[in-house]
């Protein structure tokens, strides 16, 4: 007997014997090879995807899974295919699945969803759904992709975005944005400045129409250049009219955003005019105060940290020589200089006021023998550090010395009472003895 033969792909001839003699009944033909090939590919395709595959019946009873299912899911292939669909669909979802489920009349559909994992944590999915055939009867086809990543990638950007537009619509300058020529974006303060009581603000209002006639034509080339993309355009200086009439002054500056092939001009301005107030009040505020600083009959002054004159008044300026720009041992003498950058180093420290009387002999700018009141603050500097201090100090030689003068007559009166007093006492026991 001749050995039996395998066909050219290797596959036993219809018919043929094995060693045990048991007849193996296989498909002939190309066709039979064709569906045998697709059925490995199938299989293959479902081992080997990252995408979860479920094929369910259309009550929902699951006929197959793939291992990217089971990995999703939490479940081993034998236990998934004991579940239905509805076993692993979210609880808030539940319904909604149900119902697109018996809904569904086209060959193929898509949905956003929630999965229950066996631990019952849930996550968010997108399921393609097609119509197919498997083993013979009707069934349903779902493609299954965990978009957990996504969402919270998702919800990052979203609250990035709402962050940065709360900067932005709160923010102390103009910022608007443009398409083309036209206003569709607005932050608060440019509304509040320039929409007067329009209802739509300034959306959909020709940006040209902010400006004076003669500041238009500027306006035009300044967009025109932006959406060519050109760069380094000078800041600009203009006047802007709101929708109430009023003018503001307003130093304003451009840049091109893209997005896509979308491309947007935002617009950032500041109002110059409001700054133009600020600094006349702060040069009136410093004017008064310098006026307050030299009128009155005190010494006052500015030290840094290091003991130097930063400032002195006009009476502080009369001494023989002018303590301007110098450090305390160039004003005191050694010990009164050294007791000074101690109470310095002290007042910075604490951030208390420092009060105290001084006793100052003839020395350097000082002509005579002197006592002086001295009250030294600290001074905040804008970042709040303390590194400046406001001294004023009041000569009180005069008050002290009367004072003391008043007291040696005092006391000399006492005693002049007391010797009278001795005196009368003798002259009555004279009187009689």
């Amino acid at each position: 007997m001749r050995p039996a033969r395998s066909d050219d792909a290797g596959t036993p001839r219809k018919g043929m014997k094995t060693k045990r003699h048991r007849t193996i009944h296989t498909p002939a033909g190309p066709a039979a090879r064709a569906l045998l090939e697709s059925g490995r590919t199938f299989r293959a395709l479902m081992n080997t995807t990252p995408y979860a595959i479920l094929i369910s019946d259309r009550k929902g009873h699951f006929l197959e899974a793939n291992p990217a299912a089971c990995r999703q899911l939490g479940y081993t292939r034998s236990e998934l295919l004991r579940k239905k669909l509805f076993d692993i669909v979210g609880r808030d979802y539940l319904q909604r699945a149900k119902h697109r489920l018996s809904a569904m009349t086209a060959e193929k559909g898509f949905m956003e969803s929630v999965h229950r994992r066996r631990d019952g944590s849930e996550f968010p999915v997108e399921v393609s759904v097609r119509r197919t055939t498997y083993k013979g009867g009707p069934a349903l086809l779902g493609i299954v992709k965990d978009i957990s990543a996504e969402k919270r990638a998702l919800s990052e950007l979203r609250e990035r975005e709402a962050r940065f537009m709360a900067i932005v619509d709160n923010a102390p300058v103009f910022i608007f944005l443009l398409e083309k020529d036209r206003i569709v974006y607005a932050n608060r303060l440019t509304l509040k400045t320039l929409g007067g009581r329009r209802r739509t603000g300034l959306s959909g209002l020709k940006v040209t129409s902010l400006f004076p006639p003669e500041h238009r034509k500027v306006i035009k080339e300044r967009i025109r250049l932006r959406l060519s993309g050109a760069q380094d355009l000078p800041l600009m200086q203009l006047k802007v009219r709101g929708l109430d009439g009023s003018v503001h002054d307003v130093a304003m500056q451009s840049l091109l955003v893209r997005h896509g092939e979308e491309r947007r001009i935002a617009v950032f301005g500041v109002n110059i005019g409001e700054l133009k107030d600020t600094e006349a009040r702060l040069r009136e505020s410093e004017r008064l105060y310098r006026m307050l600083a030299e009128s009155i009959p005190d010494y006052i002054f500015l030290l840094d940290r290091h003991g130097r004159v930063l400032y002195r008044n006009r009476y502080l300026s009369q001494f023989g020589s002018d303590p301007l720009g110098k450090l305390q041992h160039e004003i005191f003498p050694p010990a009164a200089a050294k007791k000074h950058l101690e109470v310095i180093k002290k007042v910075l420290a604490s951030g208390k006021i420092s009060n105290r009387v001084e006793h100052i002999e003839k020395y350097g700018v000082f002509n005579d023998e002197v006592y002086m009141e001295n009250r030294l603050m600290p001074l905040l500097s804008g970042d709040g550090s303390r590194d400046c201090l406001l001294g004023i100090t009041r000569d009180i030689t005069h008050r002290t010395l009367t004072e003391e003068a008043l007291k040696r007559s005092n006391s000399e009166l006492a005693l002049f009472n007391e010797m009278d007093s001795i005196l009368l006492r003798c002259h009555g026991n004279d009187m009689y003895g």
